[in-house]
This record gives C-alpha cells, sequence and structure tokens, in this order.
C-alpha cells in the first residue's frame, strides 16, 4: 500500500516551487519514505534555471523472484529492493527571437542494491552500491518557417558497467512541413551500450523516415502516412541473444474526430 502528497507553488512570475513524499509500506520489505523536491528559477527574459532532487525506490517483481527463464535469467527468492538518490540541475535559454533553445544539465546518481545478472551463475543479484553522472545537452532551432531541428546528446560515466546504459547517445531530427505535407527524418547513434553482463558491447547507429499527408481541417481529418525505421538495414542487439530486425517499412492512417 502507498500514499502520496504533492505541492507546488509559484512566486512572483519568477520562482516556482514544488516538493512532494510517497510512504511505501510493502508486508516482506517494510516500509519507504520516498521524497522529491524541486525549483524553476526565470531570472530575466527566456532563461531559466532548474534543480531537483528525488528518491527512487522498487521492489524486487514476481518474474525476479520466482520464475526463472533459461540459464542466463535465473530467478532469486533473496534479492532486495533497489533504491537511489538523483541530483539534477539544468541551465536554459532562448535566443535569436525564440527561434533557439538550448539547455545543459548535469546529473548525479547515487543508488544500491540494482538487480542485475551474476555474469558468472546467471543468477539475478543486487550488486550492491553504484553512482551514475552525466551530462545532456538539448538544442532546438526554427531555421524557416516551416522547418525545424532539434538534436541532444547524453554522455553517462558508471562506476560499474550496467546493462542497458549506454555511454554516449546522440538524437538528431528534422522536421519539414509544407501546407498538408510533413517529412521527418531523425537518426539515432548508439556508443557503449552493454548488452550483458558479460561486458558486451555495441555501438549503431539508425536511420528513420516519415512522411504525412493531412485531408481536412484541424478539428477533424484523416492523416495518411508512411514511415520506415532502421532505412540503412544496420544490424544490432539491445538485449543480448535477441536481435534487432532490420530496415522495415510500414502505412497506415490516423483518424481525428
Amino acid at each position: 500500500m502507498a500514499g502520496y502528497a504533492i505541492m507546488q507553488q509559484e512566486f512572483w512570475n519568477q520562482f516556482t516551487l514544488n516538493a512532494g513524499v510517497r510512504y511505501e509500506h510493502n508486508s516482506t520489505y517494510g516500509s519507504e519514505w520516498v521524497p522529491q523536491a524541486g525549483f524553476t528559477w526565470r531570472p530575466f527574459f527566456g532563461n531559466s534555471i532548474k534543480a531537483s532532487f528525488s528518491k527512487g525506490f522498487r521492489s524486487p517483481n514476481m518474474r525476479e523472484l520466482y520464475i526463472t527463464f533459461g540459464p542466463g535469467n535465473k530467478a532469486n527468492a533473496d534479492l532486495n529492493p533497489e533504491s537511489m538518490l538523483n541530483y539534477e540541475v539544468s541551465i536554459g535559454q532562448y535566443f535569436w527571437n525564440n527561434r533557439i533553445h538550448a539547455e545543459v544539465t548535469a546529473f548525479y546518481i547515487d543508488g544500491k542494491n540494482m538487480i542485475q545478472v551474476d555474469p558468472q551463475s546467471g543468477q539475478l543479484e543486487n550488486v550492491g552500491k553504484f553512482y551514475n553522472k552525466g551530462i545532456e545537452l538539448d538544442a532546438d532551432i526554427q531555421v524557416l518557417r516551416n522547418l525545424r531541428f532539434s538534436t541532444n546528446y547524453s554522455f553517462l560515466h558508471t562506476n560499474k558497467e550496467i546493462v542497458a546504459a549506454p555511454k554516449h547517445k546522440w538524437f538528431l531530427e528534422s522536421l519539414y512541413t509544407w501546407k498538408n505535407l510533413s517529412v521527418t527524418l531523425n537518426m539515432q547513434s548508439i556508443f557503449g551500450l552493454y548488452v550483458s553482463n558479460l561486458m558486451k558491447s555495441e555501438d549503431y547507429t539508425l536511420l528513420n523516415g516519415r512522411i504525412a499527408y493531412k485531408i481536412g481541417d484541424k478539428k477533424q481529418n484523416i492523416t495518411l502516412f508512411i514511415k520506415g525505421e532502421n532505412l540503412t538495414n544496420t544490424k544490432y542487439t539491445i538485449n543480448d541473444g535477441y536481435p534487432m530486425p532490420g530496415a522495415i517499412a510500414m502505412g497506415g492512417f490516423d483518424f481525428k474526430f
């Protein structure tokens, strides 16, 4: 059982404060307080400074405790809950008559008892204490009235190799619109992604696209679209032993009424 309370207050149209707390009771693992707090400060036009603190908490689920999937994913009824403390601060700014927005974020995560597969026994175990720290960069640019670019990059440093946590991640997208036609093209690059506890890592880049045409007005319309995923037919894996599909093409339509 759990209950939570949260509040947010605005001061002088310049400072926003929010805070909350959740109390969780588990008949197996006991009780836990899970707090969060943060603020946003807008010292001058187009600028924002944000900071936050939060706690994460998760009990082991039924699959992790009791259900074994093959020799490389053995259940463990003695697992302890995962928990972490997350600290984050960011600065954002608009430029060029609000046509460019850029933001930089730094974060630090202090955690313990994360659940992963032990590479020697193949059994799920708590990995003990760990920390993650890194930086994220975001930018959004309105180049022309009908052409927009957005991009983000993140760098992650961990004191332990963590499955599904890439060291570098870069995303770039362009959106072009002309009357009822829209064309989207995006690319995502991943480097240093550990896909197993045996320190097997993956580097890959994906290219995706979408073309859509809207028939009707804003309130009622039909949008016809075609899209392609992994257009370069890249061979890659996110979960060890389960290769991802190659190039995919699909089409469809959306109704709005």
